[in-house]
């Protein structure tokens, strides 16, 4: 078609030539209507999950440097073989120990440690042990006492007495009770 063409020029000029008011569409959010109940019935409480924290069931006497390790500790922890954990003293702090889960009964509490390493402390008397996973680091010996700080600045004298009431010996004079007051045995004095 050519720009100088009548047709073209004739349509464009009956579309416009008439007004039309300009009528915006509506856009509606279609939003489902449910059908019977959409939120079933709250099911049961579920099983409580398994803990990791340990402790023997009692005082044990244990040599971590020997080897394996056993004891029975809490029932139904979430230990299987190969679990590193982090066994310590639940009364010595520095007695501690890294290893490794050989065996565990969740049912019995029996449990074997081995791969041992990181020994730190003494462990000659029975104590009750923390079994727990190895996120805590070693916690070292207590430090030795610092020494002793300056001594400080002599306080103020306290304020002296009143004197006390003139006490006469029977007989003698004053140089008699100067005597008697620094301890000489005056006698008999009349």
């Amino acid at each position: 078609m050519s720009r100088t063409s009548t047709t073209v020029l004739d349509n464009f000029l009956y579309t416009y030539k008439t007004t039309r008011p300009y009528i915006s569409k509506k856009y509606i959010l279609y939003t489902p209507t449910p059908i019977g109940s959409v939120v079933g019935p709250t099911g049961p409480t579920g099983p409580v999950g398994y803990c990791y924290s340990g402790i023997t069931a009692g005082s044990v006497l244990i040599t971590p440097s020997s080897g394996n390790v056993s004891f029975q500790v809490s029932t139904n922890l979430a230990y299987n073989y190969g679990t590193p954990v982090y066994v310590s003293s639940a009364e010595t702090y520095t007695n501690n120990f890294l290893g490794v889960v050989v065996y565990y009964d969740p049912s019995t509490g029996n449990m074997t440690i081995g791969t041992i390493s990181a020994i730190h402390g003494t462990f000659t008397d029975a104590d009750v042990y923390t079994v727990n996973p190895p996120q805590r680091i070693y916690v070292g010996p207590e430090g030795s006492q610092g020494p002793q700080g300056p001594q400080g600045p002599t306080g103020p004298n306290g304020y002296t007495g009143a004197t006390g009431p003139y006490v006469p010996i029977c007989g003698g004079g004053p140089n008699l009770i100067l005597m008697f007051q620094v301890g000489f045995d005056c006698g008999d004095v009349e």
